[in-house]
């Protein structure tokens, strides 16, 4: 796992969670990440306002990556609209080859990210249904982040007092408390 902020256009990671496995990503602390090809840099960016979001958007470069890596606007416009209605990004090999990483914007007290976070899985060790696996892990780790939220308006997860009734997402442990879906 990764956690990312914002710095100059780019997302740099502040902490990592190494996998048990002898092969390993190949990120570091204090590695400095594309926005538009990771999954923590989408996530970031569809959770920022319209107006922040079409400033850093206009000032990016686009470069690919990997055969995969997005290079349009356009192309990048209609995957952070993707995000902002899941509440989740996908990195699907397009920063590194072989490497699909899920990802969700950590939002503060002002309902604008403040980080990013991050599941990197290797193409040759992913579970039969990644998006069902890793997807829940993200959110429970956002959520785990004393003070914050995860996603961003319009679907914003959070622990209620009271679990919406029959409430279930996939990947989700079902505690006494089921996180709800409601509207800033």
């Amino acid at each position: 796992m990764h956690l990312a902020v914002h710095s100059g256009g780019r997302m740099v990671y502040i902490e990592k969670l190494e996998s048990p496995s002898a092969v390993r990503m190949a990120s570091r602390i204090g590695a400095s990440v594309a926005m538009h090809s990771t999954a923590v840099g989408k996530a970031f960016l569809a959770g920022m306002p319209p107006a922040q979001r079409a400033a850093l958007l206009a000032d990016l470069v686009l470069s690919a990556l990997t055969p995969r890596t997005v290079t349009t606007l356009d192309a990048l416009r209609l995957q952070l609209d993707a995000v902002q209605a899941s509440g989740w990004s996908v990195d699907d090999e397009e920063n590194e080859a072989d490497i699909q990483c899920f990802g969700a914007a950590i939002v503060g007290g002002h309902g604008v990210p403040v980080a990013a976070i991050s599941v990197s899985t290797l193409r040759f060790r992913q579970k039969p249904d990644p998006q069902q696996a890793y997807v829940g892990a993200v959110l429970r780790a956002a959520l785990s982040l004393p003070g914050c939220d995860v996603g961003f308006a319009p679907p914003v997860l959070r622990w209620p007092s009271q679990p919406a009734p029959g409430w279930k997402a996939p990947g989700w442990p079902q505690p006494q408390s089921q996180p709800q879906l409601r509207r800033r």
